[in-house]
């Protein structure tokens, strides 16, 4: 009876280990994307830089923030953050979601290098920053309006929440100044481009359908919420000079002109597309805007929509397009989008349809799971197109990351072991693990130029009791002693050495199924065992009563 207990005992333990949770779970060498991982799980204070095997390469911390919520990598090494000290803020606004404080520029070593504060009892910045050429910061805001001020801007006094206030979006560019304080050279106000046609005896009032290029303050009818645009992702493109905003409230992308000055930002004329701030492109639901109905509908809720630029060269088909995680694009499930703006740079204009709607009418790609419900994430998220084709896919809410080749095939895929709510991590076999939720995960190309001169040594991996069987390098904590033991190379596919300070005394091995394989007695204090005659697959290795070690052996 003793016997059978301890072989089941084994197999069970043996069957826990080859069950991979959290962390890299799938990883196929060949067709994955080869480089470094960057991510900020929401609700804990680390960025962690980590390689394709899951293992820590580089980590920022700082005790006292959370994210809030965004991170990039500069291509002078340094990191630019967000971070939040959600209900310990200074600023009086609510503490909605994706609500900031500071944005921190770190170097590799976490040496503050210069912050800039957005909090107080008017303004609190959010979600989103964004580094540009020149070396300044565009970061997302809200400020705060009054009841009296929504009213006389034509607002629906039917909509207005229980706190009367509201807070519309703006953007600011920031240029670093010191160590901690920023000159403004650009803002622009979303309150400053709105129209309404409620009351006709108050401010922007026209005609909604006449005027794509404003927005519309009581849109979506019926929204009493005070963040009702909820603008959640900021991006720049240099090359057209324009500034791409999401607002998920609207279901839509905005573009605004970049080119004005801060005056011409804040008025209807100016810039290269003679608009001055207003919108000069916005698309995924022309009824926000008068045009067409809930057919037309391209955008739900979308998050991260970006310009294709990052790691790839004008070479690729994508290039230039605009990707979005189109989280609420079905019942119950979501998609990955990719469309295709006309910019006409004889008329600095972007061009429409017959119908009036900005071009295009479909998109150019669309990832959805063969089994729709296997990606859905009805908040956060992102994705981003890999420089050899391949798609990479946050799915925030599932605290799971994964890349798909052109086949719709998953050749990668990781699941965030930092525990929800405060930092702790995952044990690898953990059934259900409760991973962060995933504001966004980029990865970097290994010739990236952030990466020259820096320390790329991969460490050890995030999650607990970790299990490396799919890293073609992996040394499984491989080197390392287990109460003074030390066992490798590990996996192993000729031999196994055994190594102590005493004699080892009884050394044991199991295979997958709990069965005895060698049993060795030796006074030593070390042994190599021959595996190259062994079935692949995993064993225990049992060294005196109670030291366990799993083994792979190739």
């Amino acid at each position: 009876m003793k016997a059978y207990f301890t072989t089941t005992i084994l197999f069970f333990c043996l069957a826990g280990y080859a069950q991979l949770t959290v962390g890299v779970i799938e990883y196929d060498t060949v067709q994955t994307q080869k480089g470094y991982n960057l991510f900020y799980p929401l609700l804990q204070n680390n960025v962690y830089l980590i390689d394709n095997c899951g293992r820590i390469v580089n980590q920022w911390n700082d005790t006292g923030f959370i994210p809030g919520s965004s991170v990039e990598l500069l291509e002078d090494g340094n990191l630019l953050k967000t971070s939040s000290l959600f209900l310990t803020s200074n600023s009086s606004l609510s503490p909605l979601a994706g609500a900031g404080d500071k944005v921190h520029l770190k170097d590799w070593d976490n040496n503050v290098l210069w912050e800039y504060t957005i909090a107080d009892s008017k303004e609190r910045m959010h979600h989103d920053i964004k580094s540009m050429p020149n070396g300044n910061v565009l970061i997302l805001a809200w400020e705060k309006k009054t009841a009296e001020e929504a009213f006389e801007a034509g607002r629906d006094t039917v909509v207005m929440n229980n706190d009367n206030e509201i807070y519309p979006d703006f953007v600011v560019e920031i240029k670093p100044l010191g160590i901690d304080s920023g000159e403004v050279v650009w803002r622009w106000n979303a309150w400053d481009h709105m129209i309404q046609d409620f009351d006709e005896t108050k401010d922007n009032y026209g005609v909604v359908a006449d005027h794509p290029e404003l927005i519309n303050i009581n849109y979506p009818s019926g929204d009493d919420a005070k963040d009702w645009l909820h603008v959640n992702a900021i991006d720049y493109n240099e090359s057209l000079d324009q500034i791409m905003i999401s607002s998920p409230g609207f279901n839509e992308v905005w573009i605004i002109d970049h080119s004005t000055t801060a005056e011409e930002a804040a008025g209807h004329t100016g810039g290269n597309s003679g608009k001055g701030g207003d919108l000069i492109y916005r698309w995924g639901n022309p009824a926000a805007y008068g045009k067409g109905d809930s057919t037309q509908q391209k955008l739900f809720f979308q998050h991260d929509p970006h310009w294709v630029e990052q790691g790839l060269d004008d070479s690729d088909v994508d290039f230039g397009k605009i990707l979005v995680f189109n989280n609420l694009a079905g019942m119950g499930y979501s998609t990955v989008n990719i469309f295709a703006p006309i910019w006409n740079e004889e008329t600095n204009q972007y061009q429409k349809n017959d119908d009036g709607t900005f071009a295009p009418q479909a998109f150019d790609y669309t990832y959805q799971a063969e089994n729709p419900s296997d990606l859905y994430s009805f908040l956060v998220s992102g994705a981003q197109k890999l420089p050899n084709g391949n798609m990479l896919i946050c799915s925030g809410i599932q605290s799971t990351v994964f890349e798909v080749n052109a086949a719709n095939e998953i050749v990668w895929q990781y699941v965030n072991p930092v525990r929800s709510g405060g930092g702790g991590v995952e044990t690898q076999g953990a059934e259900n693990p409760n991973g962060s939720l995933l504001f966004r995960f980029n990865r970097y190309a290994p010739d990236f130029e952030g990466f020259q001169g820096k320390e790329l040594t991969p460490g050890e991996f995030i999650e607990l009791e970790p299990d490396g069987q799919l890293c073609p390098d992996f040394v499984s904590m491989q080197d390392v002693f287990l109460n003074s033991i030390k066992v490798y190379p590990n996996p192993a596919q000729y031999e196994l050495i055994i190594e102590h300070e005493q004699p080892l005394q009884s050394i044991v091995l199991y295979n997958a199924a709990g069965e005895k394989v060698t049993e060795l007695q030796t006074s030593n204090i070390q042994m190599k065992l021959p595996v190259q005659n062994m079935e692949p697959g995993y064993y225990l290795l049992v060294i005196g009563n109670d030291i366990f070690k799993k083994i792979i052996i190739q």
